[in-house]
């Protein structure tokens, strides 16, 4: 539990208003409000800050986190970038380990998921926003603190954290296998096939850069009309492909990326990001598609949501 008359918090919390807000005389109260905690288990805390400057009370509203020393580290290197991202300060700034982060609040608006309407403004702006941060990294030449996108790491997401025992489970269900038997021996292909994909993708040092790796609602909130991207702590060094396809879900809403990247000094053949594209989207149907199976053993109307990882996966 955040204490929060604890002084190196309250130090963290008055630069950081002084940096991004106004500068601080003195802070008078730190309380703290409602907060959804997500699925990272690191610690989250929404606080109420009262503060004088000036002469004059005043403020804010931040939220200070527990973070991984991958996810402080990017956070970190983000602010000196086109940001799409919280602003925000750390407890251990050129320190290695994790540590508290003290950013902006951006309330819980999340992007709409995949299979409901979204303004195409925003879908533009979300497809520059990622465009933005990986082109700032692209082949670049400091990241070796972060883990790679290897065979060794989609090995894992496939066989071991994410799909095979999902998928497995579903096969022993009787129904689901009458419902998808089309669909089964391309699932079980591209399960094999699609690490050997990735790998080479990976290896290929054009697109090696900053990758999310796990793009979803709840990671891209919405402050205005703009997008940002939280949840860092599982970056990777590897493909820009891989933050594309759960979001951008078909080639064409993956059109909004190749043109933002474009625009943005990085050109690429129409027909070459079609193949990367598509073999990203097959691991992303791979690696997203074990939630749906789970879903789908107690409600069957979640057809939608595993069909709609399927076209993904049969790309």
């Amino acid at each position: 539990m955040l204490d929060l008359n604890d002084t190196d918090v309250r130090a963290l919390v008055s630069a950081t208003i002084s940096q991004f807000i106004a500068p601080v005389t003195e802070i008078t109260t730190i309380d703290a409000l409602p907060i959804d905690e997500g699925v990272s288990g690191l610690p989250i805390h929404r606080v109420a800050v009262s503060y004088t400057t000036d002469g004059s009370s005043a403020y804010a509203q931040l939220v200070v986190k527990q973070c991984s020393e991958i996810e402080r580290r990017v956070l970190d290197r983000l602010q000196e970038q086109p940001r799409h991202v919280p602003y925000a300060m750390s407890s251990v700034v050129g320190q290695q380990g994790g540590g508290l982060v003290c950013m902006q609040d951006l309330g819980e608006r999340q992007r709409p998921d995949s299979l409901s309407p979204i303004d195409p403004g925003l879908q533009r702006r979300e497809a520059a926003a990622l465009a933005d941060i990986h082109i700032a990294n692209l082949r670049a030449p400091d990241l070796g603190w972060l883990p790679p996108a290897d065979q060794t790491y989609y090995q894992w997401a496939i066989e071991q954290q994410f799909f095979r025992w999902a998928w497995n489970k579903a096969k022993a269900n009787r129904a689901f296998v009458d419902r998808f038997a089309p669909h089964l021996d391309a699932v079980e292909d591209t399960a094999v096939h699609v690490i050997d994909e990735m790998v080479a993708l990976s290896a290929d040092p054009r697109w090696t850069t900053l990758v999310h790796t796990d793009i979803n609602p709840s990671n891209v909130l919405i402050l205005g009309d703009e997008p940002f991207i939280i949840d860092w702590d599982t970056a990777r060094h590897g493909p820009l492909f891989l933050d594309l396809p759960h979001h951008l879900s078909t080639r064409e809403q993956a059109e909004d990326y190749r043109l933002a990247a474009g625009h943005r000094g990085l050109t690429i053949d129409p027909d070459e990001f079609s193949t990367h594209y598509r073999a990203a989207a097959r691991y992303t149907g791979i690696r997203y598609i074990w939630w749906t199976l789970e879903a789908w053993h107690d409600d069957a109307t979640m057809d939608v949501w595993v069909e709609h990882y399927l076209r993904m996966i049969t790309l």
